[in-house]
């Protein structure tokens, strides 16, 4: 299996080439990255460096645990999102400079800048985990992530923890098929591996939602949706991996997508490959023409179809 990184490459390659004195970084840079997130990143004249994040479901990030864990990672860094001259709204943003600083520093800012997305959607699950540990109850949350596709995260407390169910839109029927045998395959490696969460699949609507208002698009008949929960327990909520669990258990849904992506990949290769085969077979099993040699009456032999 193949994890997908965290943090943005494409800032962080910016970032670090801005460092280079033969490049001559200047103006604005859009990206995109997961999620329809979206960013901005600005070289100011007087050296200093805006990054800016455009992030689904930010409110709701905020509201639990986000505008704390914020202010704490970035501090003296934060900036006013709002710019002139910007033709989209953006959430978020910081201030930093790179000039003028160790090595080491430079580093630090430049993966704490890469970051941005991961830490503010880790927020919540380092907020819950960090309630778990205090013996300290939260209520029920959701976080919309990909709002245009009706797709959510619900966090809702456990009597050993938390769970976290993920909604997750399936476009096409195939994927619906291969999503559920790839958590079956996830089911059964728990029992080799028994500090991994426990994790439950299905098409229906789980019990843990009763307490949120879900989209009637949920409970349709030929509904796309698939529903994946995550059991969050003192393995995944102790302090030494909170945070590498906040990291990357938003990332799922990308991670089923992508490993879907993957499988489909192989498969059409493979059946490429097989169809050659079946087609070289058959060419071979051709009858071939039988050869009739002749003789002229001048004792010449020539050959004829």
């Amino acid at each position: 299996m193949i994890l997908l990184e965290y943090e943005s490459a494409i800032l962080r390659n910016l970032l670090e080439r801005s460092l280079d004195e033969n490049e001559k970084l200047s103006g604005k840079y859009q990206f995109c990255d997961f999620d329809g997130v979206e960013f901005q990143i600005n070289f100011e004249k007087d050296k200093s460096i805006i990054v800016k994040i455009k992030l689904p479901g930010s409110k709701e990030i905020m509201e639990n645990g986000g505008e704390e864990y914020y202010k704490r990672l970035y501090g003296d860094y934060i900036t006013d999102p709002a710019g002139s001259g910007d033709d989209k709204v953006y959430t978020h943003a910081i201030k930093f400079t790179l000039q003028g600083l160790d090595a080491a520093k430079q580093k630090e800012l430049i993966t704490l800048a890469a970051r941005l997305r991961a830490n503010l959607v880790a927020a919540p699950f380092i907020s819950v985990a960090e309630m778990f540990s205090k013996k300290e109850s939260f209520a029920p949350f959701e976080i919309p992530y990909r709002p245009t596709t009706l797709e959510s995260i619900f966090v809702t407390p456990s009597e050993n923890g938390a769970v976290a169910t993920f909604a997750i839109h399936f476009s096409d029927p195939g994927d619906r098929i291969i999503g559920g045998v790839f958590f079956q395959e996830l089911k059964a490696a728990r029992t080799k591996v028994n500090s991994a969460p426990g994790i439950n699949f299905g098409f229906t609507v789980p019990k843990d939602l009763e307490s949120f208002q879900v989209p009637a698009a949920y409970t349709e008949k030929a509904s796309a949706y698939g529903f994946v929960s995550l059991v969050l327990g003192p393995n995944q909520l102790s302090e030494a991996k909170r945070v590498q669990m906040a990291y990357t258990v938003p990332m799922l849904r990308n991670y089923l997508h992508y490993h879907i992506k993957c499988t489909k990949a192989f498969l059409h290769q493979r059946m490429r490959a097989r169809t050659n085969l079946l087609l070289r077979e058959l060419d071979n099993a051709r009858p071939q023409p039988k050869k009739v040699v002749k003789r002229t009456a001048s004792g010449k032999t020539f050959t004829a179809n």
